[in-house]
Order: C-alpha cells, then structure tokens, then sequence
C-alpha cells in the first residue's frame, strides 16, 4: 500500500450505524410472570388491580361507577341480535392523590373498545355533533334581548 492510500484511509472516518433500540413501555413491564409497576403505580387491566394491595378499594370504585351507570341509565340491556358482535370494554385505573403524594380517591371508569369496530360491519355511518358559535351567540343575544333568564 502506498502512502497516499493510507493517509485516505486515516483521514476518511468508518461510519458504523446502530440499529435503534426497541421501544419499551416505561410504565410497566411483566417478567417471566411476575408483575412489575412504575412510575404512577396504577394497574393497567382488571387483573393487575386485583393483584394489588387495594384490590378491595378499587372492587368499590368499580362498583360504584357501575351504579353511576345505572343510576345515570347510561344504556339499556337488550339481547345481542344474530350475527352483531358487542363492542368490548376496558377498566381504566387512576388514584387521586392530595399535595403530599397521598392517595385519597381510587377512581376506576369503564370505557368501550370502540377501535374495534369495523366501518360496514360494526357501523354504517359516523354522526359527531357540534355547535356553530354563530348558533351561540345568536341564542344569546335573543335572550339578552327578550332579558330571558339562562
């Protein structure tokens, strides 16, 4: 090898590239069967939360969202029709804590998968309903006008 070739060698640096790291949950991790939470220490399915020490305290938060529901009529319990697959629902934990770091609520709330659904099996048609802030403000100045209580 002559000289010149070497010096190219020296002068040009080897570009080695990493394959980037997998990205990992921060929040929990699960190994070899055993349970591991970090970081808020919440339970992120039912059956993390009845493996907790306060399984019986988030028991009665379940339960009393559960009576919200039914005292709110949230929905009605008919038969599933033939062919119509149910849209599945998942426990959502959270612990309210005071200024201290104390826990003082252990709020629990049932929420539907809707991500599931398929469009033409599970659904038809999309309605999301919004208010016109000229609706609004026209509402409001007829009230100021006729001095309607709102």
């Amino acid at each position: 090898m002559s000289d010149a070739n070497i010096a190219k060698q020296v002068e040009t640096p080897m570009v080695v590239e990493t394959p980037p790291q997998p990205r990992r949950s921060a929040r929990h991790r699960v190994l070899r069967g055993e349970l591991l939470l970090l970081d808020n220490d919440e339970p992120t399915n039912y059956a993390e939360a009845m493996m907790d020490p306060d399984s019986e305290k988030w028991q009665s938060a379940m339960r009393s969202e559960i009576d919200s529901m039914g005292d709110n009529q949230v929905w009605n319990l008919v038969d599933s029709p033939d062919g119509v697959r149910p849209i599945e629902c998942k426990w959502i934990f959270k612990k309210k804590k005071d200024i201290d770091g104390n826990v003082h609520v252990y709020k629990t709330r049932l929420v539907a998968k809707c991500f599931r659904q398929v469009q033409g099996i599970d659904y038809d048609e999309t309605l999301s309903p919004i208010v016109m802030l000229k609706s609004i403000r026209m509402i409001l100045a007829l009230a100021a006008y006729f001095d309607y209580e709102i």
